[in-house]
């Protein structure tokens, strides 16, 4: 939800298990992360380290747990008949911890968490001056965009009616607001702490106030160490989550020593002692930019597209990839099931044509002889390097074009892409949660009816009806050649079997760690 679209970079976390004590003593997990954790507002924060800390020292009203949305910090909520008003009672149970190595503030454990905190959490993402990276996913929230205009935030239509009584009014109907007010960003934020921060809260351990089951209680960036303890009963939880710097090229031989009890890859392989998560998270795509003269023609994309889909033409061993004909990653839902199984299979109808008499046909409308010289990013990075090359290859024998190819980190063509600023692009397609709009709001960029459709799918009350709209919108993606998908490609979290209960999000590298267990 942060962005429109991310790349599954080669950045992962890697974790370490120290041994619990006979006696049922401390347990701990050591998250080894590549770069140290700087940012703690969860208003703001939005690097995999910072959600990390983040996610497991906060509780928000709701969380998803395996794809399932459930209750948190909400008892109920409720849902006006026009699907604009949400009516949220807040448990009365939870408090604040807070950690200070001074005297500067008063000591605040025990204070409530109330509906009061959430107002101002949202209220806080829809105000410009916080520069949130959120701000488009909340901008539904009445008087958000007027907000964002210059009105103030405290005009935002979210209120308490009572102490522990939250209520959002919304400018349109969106299903799936619930399932937004479970990311990081909606997490509460007291007013007046906040204020008693001068500008710094989320910054050091003396300015945060948090309350989830974990808190930070050490932090040492220069060392490259950090230690969050939990603040309720352990049961069989997890006592302590430690992070410390480490090198990704250790992370293998670290994990298959016992060392390191799991981690993020791309790649399989087998291990004993190890439970592994399978998570269908990316698909390769090739990307074509509409803006450019040539590739506006629908055609002309259509021809190169017809080489790439489902890896039919593309020349590739079909008994060593996975093929796929959907933008959208199978571990990604919609109306409560893998969105695949909810729009079925789509083969656009260029399939059956002859790429020379499609590519023909668009130069004909366009009234050129040749195609101007483009660029095809291709990344540096990827496995299926070889496949790509091939791809070019077919052009070059069947069609006569002649592509320049630049090879760069996947991250740097999902920027370019993002900016508009390229010709093709051969990437992995990742949306960064779940759900398909982060995608589907990539191609709303090129595409007017594509954003109509987007827009009215986040607006539906009716998932069904929401469900529909989105299979509209890809079929539209596919038929015009905004994107021709190859294969799937999927992420493995592995994690050693004496650990359970832990809740991995392949999209975000982001681990839920509240529930751990140790056995």
């Amino acid at each position: 939800m942060k962005k429109a679209l991310s790349i599954f970079t080669a950045t992962v976390l890697a974790f370490v298990f120290t041994a619990c004590s006979p006696a049922g003593g401390i347990t701990t997990f050591t998250a080894a992360v590549e770069n140290m954790p700087s940012n703690f507002d969860p208003q703001i924060a939005s690097a995999s380290e910072d959600l990390l800390v983040i996610e497991n020292i906060y509780d928000g009203l709701f969380e998803k747990i395996n794809g399932e949305i459930v209750n948190n910090l909400a008892e109920d909520y409720s849902v006006s008949s026009d699907g604009r008003t949400y009516t949220i009672t807040i448990k009365e149970v939870c408090t604040y911890s807070y950690k200070t190595n001074n005297d500067k503030k008063e000591k605040v454990d025990g204070l409530a968490v109330t509906a009061d905190d959430f107002v101002f959490a949202l209220q806080r993402i829809c105000d410009p001056s916080t520069h949130s990276p959120y701000i488009d996913d909340f901008s539904n929230i009445k008087n958000a965009r007027a907000i964002k205009n210059g009105s103030s935030a405290s005009t935002l239509g979210v209120y308490a009616a009572d102490e522990y009584t939250l209520v959002i009014q919304l400018e349109n109907p969106d299903y799936n607001f619930i399932e937004k007010l479970c990311s990081s960003a909606a997490f509460p934020c007291n007013r007046d702490f906040f204020n008693s921060c001068g500008g710094a809260y989320g910054l050091s351990i003396e300015n945060m106030l948090t309350n989830g089951p974990f808190r930070l209680s050490y932090l040492d960036s220069e060392g490259g160490n950090a230690t969050l303890v939990r603040n309720r009963e352990t049961g069989g939880y997890l006592s302590r989550i430690r992070l410390k710097l480490a090198r990704q090229d250790e992370l293998q031989s670290m994990y298959e020593s016992e060392s390191i009890s799991g981690y993020f890859s791309y790649d399989k392989y087998s291990a004993d002692a190890t439970s592994v998560q399978s998570f269908d998270s990316s698909v390769l795509c090739l990307v074509f930019n509409s803006q450019k003269t040539d590739l506006s023609n629908e055609n002309i994309r259509q021809a190169l597209a017809w080489y790439a889909f489902g890896f039919t033409n593309s020349g590739a061993n079909m008994q060593a990839v996975s093929s796929a004909n959907s933008i959208f990653p199978a571990a990604v839902s919609a109306g409560g099931k893998p969105v695949n199984q909810a729009i079925g299979c789509y083969t656009p109808s260029y399939m059956q044509q002859e790429p020379k008499s499609l590519l023909q046909q668009g130069m004909n409308r366009l009234r050129i002889t040749k195609l101007e010289s483009m660029t095809v990013l291709m990344p540096s990075d990827s496995i299926y390097s070889l496949i790509y090359e091939n791809i070019n290859q077919l052009w070059q024998r069947d069609l006569g074009l002649y592509f320049t190819i630049e090879y760069l980190p996947s991250s740097q063509i999902n920027q370019k892409v993002a900016q508009g600023d390229f010709d093709i692009a051969f990437m992995p397609l990742t949306p960064d949660g779940d759900t398909p709009y982060g995608i589907l709001d990539v191609f709303s960029l090129y595409d007017r009816q594509v954003a109509d459709y987007t827009r009215q799918a986040k607006g539906m009350t009716d998932q069904s009806a929401a469900v529909s709209i989105i299979k509209s919108a890809q079929q539209k993606i596919l038929q015009s050649a905004l994107c021709a998908p190859m294969g799937s490609e999927s992420t493995y979290f592995y994690c050693k079997s004496y650990f359970k209960d832990i809740y991995a999000n392949p999209f975000t590298r982001v681990i839920n760690l509240k529930h751990a267990q140790v056995s």
